[in-house]
């Protein structure tokens, strides 16, 4: 019992600051959010560009794209061989420049 005295007493911060701070958060994942779909957007748009004797270079249908996405960024197990995770194609990227 005497142990348990010395122990100081939790206070947590008003409501404001606790509102402000969730509030803030909220904000950053939003704007991550934003950021993550113009991203995916902008490389839809390039995938889409593509003409089919490069899309056959590459070993990809234009059926295939959709899936290929998703594949690359890592929301789906990946079913292809050639499918590099997006961390390692920035990384390759990076190195052959």
């Amino acid at each position: 019992m005497i142990g348990a005295m010395n122990q100081p007493i939790p206070i947590s911060r008003p409501w404001w600051q606790r509102l402000r701070a969730t509030g803030l958060h909220a904000a950053l994942v939003l704007i991550a959010c934003i950021r993550q779909a113009r991203r995916r957007a902008r490389e839809n748009r390039e995938l889409r560009a593509l003409d089919a004797s490069t899309l056959r270079d590459l070993g990809v249908d234009r059926s295939e794209l959709p899936s290929y996405r998703v594949e690359s960024d890592g929301r789906a197990a990946r079913t292809r061989l050639r499918v590099a995770p997006r961390a390692a194609a920035v990384e390759a990227a990076r190195y052959s420049a």
